[in-house]
């Protein structure tokens, strides 16, 4: 009805990039929902496939072997059929793990990574921010699932990059890390089990809840060896030293409370922020246990921690 404003061909060429935009944003959303999709396989190469199924109102998600999906495995095997909540909360803990105290991963980079780090730590006074689940197809390569073991295979790329040390050579293009757990059929499905056959995961307790307890644990009973200060242990594992000396206070948590955390009796809106901010950790246990409203059966309230 009146003279065009835009360019015939600008405007075919604009539409074109929205459609393809559109399109990369439903790829990302799909990625997202199933991180390992693509990455994950059986011992025996066959790729395990992201599927779902629902009852009622919920979802459940499952990795599965993709011959058996699709009708093409050979007579008298079994499918791989692992709940991809496990997995994936497996994985992302390992690489939480990893990260935050980096050390192992520096040692298989080499020794100008391990230098840029530790200058890195020197400049910044920060600590890395820890890994999310979205950044796990962007760090895994692949990741295969034997009788035993996990066997997770890294980029040495992505690696670099996340620790901020992009400009330093490599001395190899990835890492495999091992996880020791092992499969265990229950019914349909399959658990990822230890050795001493209890969940290798749980639902309920954050990954990298476990790891800051445990690292607290350790590096403490270091320090008070009295052979090793703070700055020199904190050098050792990559980290700062305010950051260790935060981690360390989580040492002295009331065994209740540090109970409570294990078995996944958490609030659920705790982070690794709020446990590690000043004043998070009270010096006297009776204290600990009023600000975390312990109940006889040492349940933690959903209370904000300050």
């Amino acid at each position: 009805m009146h003279k065009s404003i835009i360019d015939r061909t600008i405007w075919d060429k604009a539409q074109a990039q929205l459609a393809d935009n559109s399109r990369g944003k439903q790829t990302v959303r799909r990625r997202n929902s199933s991180p390992l999709a693509g990455l994950l396989f059986a011992e025996d190469g066959d790729e395990l496939i992201p599927v779902h199924s629902t009852k009622g109102t919920k979802r459940y998600r499952y990795y599965v072997s993709k011959t058996h999906q699709h009708g093409k495995a050979p007579e008298g095997s079994r499918a791989m059929r692992i709940p991809a909540s496990e997995i994936e909360r497996l994985v992302l803990g390992e690489l939480q793990e990893l990260f935050a105290t980096p050390t192992t991963l520096l040692d298989q980079l080499g020794a100008e990574a391990q230098e840029a780090w530790y200058r890195r730590c020197q400049d910044d006074k920060k600590s890395a921010p820890a890994i999310k689940r979205s950044q796990i197809s962007e760090l895994v390569r692949q990741a295969v699932v034997h009788t035993d073991r996990l066997e997770i295979e890294l980029d040495a790329e992505a690696i670099a990059r996340q620790l901020d040390i992009a400009h330093a050579k490599l001395a190899r293009s990835s890492i495999t890390n091992i996880v020791h757990c092992r499969i265990k059929r229950s019914g349909l499905a399959m658990r990822l089990v230890d050795e001493s056959d209890a969940h290798a995961v749980r639902s309920d307790t954050p990954a990298w809840l476990i790891g800051l307890l445990g690292k607290a644990q350790s590096w403490w009973r270091e320090l008070a060896r009295g052979e090793i200060d703070v700055a020199t242990l904190s050098k050792r594992e990559g980290v700062t030293a305010s950051y260790m000396t935060r981690v360390v206070r989580l040492a002295f948590l009331s065994p209740k409370v540090v109970d409570a955390m294990v078995i996944g009796d958490t609030p659920s809106d705790l982070s690794s922020k709020a446990l590690l901010a000043p004043g998070a950790v009270c010096a006297e246990w009776a204290d600990q246990k009023e600000r975390y409203q312990l109940s006889r059966t040492s349940r933690l309230s959903t209370q904000t921690l300050p």
